[in-house]
């Protein structure tokens, strides 16, 4: 029927060399919507300080870096946090990190965050203790050694970047890495020899085996 509109919507990934998928390419459009992540940062923050100037308020790309790691990029949940951060700092025109850390909630990511710490400030009595505390809240172990590899393995990548002579901004895009995270590895990077990451990553295999 030429007068009608036939949309049909798949959710997840579709394979593009299946027959009817290359057919509706040809009859139609196809249009795809993938997942935000750290890449759509810019259009993201644009939103956010849209949101704030409304409210007469601003704040600086460190808040909007710590809202979307927590946050993640549901743009929902995002919207949510931000109206909440903005009600919270009614009256103040500079939002500041430390009114983020405050309010936005952050679950059992506050100790996997304090876990992380705890680990690149070497403080084994604070690593044990958020371990533990990830294991009483349901944390599954193996999930909690996979945190830890990720985290030796990204340090050892920010570590190469920077004797490359990247900045924190450039790391981050060149590693695929969350701009906060970033941040934190490339002032953290000078406490850990690279001898002593690879033995660390040697150890966590032995664990997981």
């Amino acid at each position: 029927n030429p007068d009608s509109i036939l949309l049909i919507t798949v959710n997840g990934n579709v394979d593009k060399r299946l027959k009817v998928v290359q057919e509706i390419k040809k009859a139609g459009r196809m249009i795809e919507f993938p997942t935000l992540n750290y890449r759509d940062n810019q259009m993201i923050y644009e939103r956010m300080n849209e949101f704030l100037k409304k409210r007469g308020q601003r704040a600086k790309t460190k808040v909007f870096d710590y809202l979307t790691l927590v946050a993640g990029y549901n743009l929902g949940f995002l919207y949510n946090e931000l109206d909440k951060l903005s009600s919270y700092c009614l009256g103040k025109e500079e939002i500041e990190l430390e009114d983020a850390e405050k309010i936005i909630s952050r679950g059992n990511l506050t100790i996997i965050f304090e876990l992380t710490d705890a680990i690149l400030e070497k403080d084994g009595e604070k690593s044990i203790d958020a371990f533990r505390a990830l294991v009483r809240e349901g944390e599954a172990e193996q999930k909690i050694l996979i945190i830890i590899y990720k985290e030796i393995r990204d340090l050892i990548m920010v570590q190469e970047l920077a004797n490359r002579g990247l900045g924190s901004g450039e790391i981050a895009k060149e590693a695929g890495l969350h701009p906060f995270v970033a941040g934190k590895y490339y002032r953290m990077r000078r406490k850990f020899s690279p001898d002593q990451l690879l033995k660390a990553l040697e150890i966590l295999l032995s664990v997981d085996i």
